[in-house]
C-alpha cells in the first residue's frame, strides 16, 4: 500500500548512464563517522525533501495594559 507517491523523470543520455544502487546514496556524504558502511535487510526511505536542520524564526509580540478596578 502506498500512501503518498509520485514518479520522477531523470533525463540521461542512454540507458548506461544509470544503474542500480543496493543502498543509500547522498549528495553530502555520510553524516556521522560511526555510520556503518553496510547494511542487511534494511528498508528503504525514497523522499524529496530537504533533510538539512533549519532553525526557524518566529516574529511574535504580546501587547496588553492593566485595567483599574
Amino acid at each position: 500500500m502506498m500512501l503518498f507517491g509520485f514518479a520522477q523523470e531523470m533525463h540521461h543520455e542512454s540507458d548506461m548512464d544509470t544503474r542500480l544502487v543496493r543502498g543509500l546514496v547522498l549528495d553530502h556524504g555520510a553524516r556521522h563517522p560511526d555510520m556503518p558502511k553496510n547494511v542487511k535487510d534494511a528498508y528503504i526511505l525514497i523522499c524529496n525533501v530537504s533533510l538539512e536542520y533549519e532553525k526557524t524564526s518566529v516574529c511574535s509580540s504580546f501587547l496588553f495594559g492593566f485595567i483599574e478596578v
